[in-house]
């Protein structure tokens, strides 16, 4: 959480630690070891730039650690019918992490475990199934037929 935060966090503390911590998810399972895992809204952005900037296939544990962490904080975004105001953010963040997970799916790693687990705890938000939902399909059928 600490590295997290910095400007510029250290991808060898950050993929070592991640290692470490799908150690502990193979001994307890994600859904248990997901509870632990930090909670905070602000580290949203940053976790998500994260997972944008990890290219590097070599580190899938880091990936998945990222998708589990995302999916703990992803049910605090702020709810969309409450937060008018907000709406336009919520929805540009809504969409990157489409566009971010999409290809998550598609992986035959433990990825695609995890970024099934996160997509369906965001989708099941009753602000975003009628609105981000059907942006969703649309996406995902579009990357089908590009693959």
């Amino acid at each position: 959480k600490k590295e997290i935060q910095l400007n510029e966090p250290s991808k060898l503390i950050i993929d070592e630690s991640s290692k470490y911590i799908c150690h502990l998810v193979k001994i307890k399972g994600f859904k248990y070891i997901v509870q632990y895992l930090p909670h905070d809204i602000t580290e949203f952005e940053q976790v998500l730039k994260l997972l944008q900037n990890n290219g590097d296939t070599n580190s899938w544990q880091t990936n998945f650690i990222l998708l589990l962490w995302l999916s703990n904080i992803c049910i605090l975004l702020l709810d969309q019918n409450h937060h008018e105001t907000l709406e336009s953010q919520v929805n540009k963040v809504s969409e990157n992490l489409l566009k971010s997970t999409i290809a998550c799916l598609f992986t035959s790693d433990k990825c695609q475990d995890a970024c099934a687990f996160l997509l369906a705890k965001f989708m099941s938000r009753r602000d975003l199934q009628t609105k981000v939902l059907p942006s969703f399909f649309d996406e995902l059928i579009t990357y089908m037929k590009d693959a």
